[in-house]
C-alpha cells in the first residue's frame, strides 16, 4: 500500500469519526464470512456500518479528531461499529456476542468518554429510542384523555341534575 492510499484510508476514518456520535471497538477472532454479512445486515438496519481497520492508520486518524479513544487498545484484528443510536447497536452487539463465539466487544467511545465493555453491557439494558417514544406517546394519550374526562366532566354533571330535575316534574 502506498503512502496516497493510507493518506485516503487515514482520511476516511478521520471522517467517519467526526460523523458518527458513537463508536463500538469489537475484537475479530475469526469471524466467519457468513458472520460477517448476518453482522453487517443487522448494522444496516439501525443505520450502523461496520468497518475493519489498519490498527497504525487509526492510531494516525486518532490524531486529527477529538474522538476519546486510547490508542493502546489498538493491537491485533480491531472492527470499529460507527453509530448514533449506541443503545440499540449495544443490544445487538450483546446478542450477537451469545451467537458468535468469534466476536469480542472491547469497549468504545463517544462524544466525550471512553468506555469499556462493562459499560455495552450496562447499555443495552437500557430501553432503545423506539421504545422511549413509545411511552411518550402512551403517556400523552393518556394525560390527553384525562384532561379531556375533568373538562367535561363538569357538563356531564350538570346534564344528570337538569335530567334529574325534568324527571321529577
Amino acid at each position: 500500500m502506498n503512502r496516497k492510499n493510507k493518506e485516503k484510508i487515514v482520511e476516511k476514518y478521520s471522517t467517519l469519526l467526526n460523523s458518527y456520535e458513537t463508536v463500538f471497538l469489537i475484537k475479530n477472532l475469526g469471524l466467519s464470512v457468513l458472520d460477517l454479512k448476518r453482522i453487517r445486515s443487522k448494522l444496516k438496519g439501525i443505520n450502523s456500518k461496520i468497518l475493519f481497520i489498519k490498527n497504525s492508520l487509526m492510531k494516525i486518524a486518532l490524531n486529527n479528531v477529538s474522538f476519546p479513544l486510547n490508542k493502546d487498545v489498538f493491537c491485533g484484528p480491531f472492527a470499529i461499529i460507527y453509530t448514533n443510536d449506541s443503545i440499540a447497536v449495544s443490544k445487538l452487539l450483546m446478542k450477537l456476542c451469545n451467537d458468535i463465539s468469534n466476536l469480542d466487544i472491547v469497549g468504545g467511545a463517544d462524544l466525550d468518554r471512553q468506555f469499556n465493555k462493562d459499560y455495552v453491557m450496562w447499555l443495552s439494558t437500557m430501553p432503545s429510542q423506539d421504545e422511549i417514544r413509545t411511552k411518550l406517546v402512551f403517556l400523552a394519550k393518556f394525560v390527553a384523555d384525562k384532561v379531556v374526562k375533568i373538562i367535561n366532566e363538569p357538563n356531564v354533571k350538570i346534564v344528570r341534575i337538569i335530567q334529574s330535575y325534568i324527571k321529577k316534574e
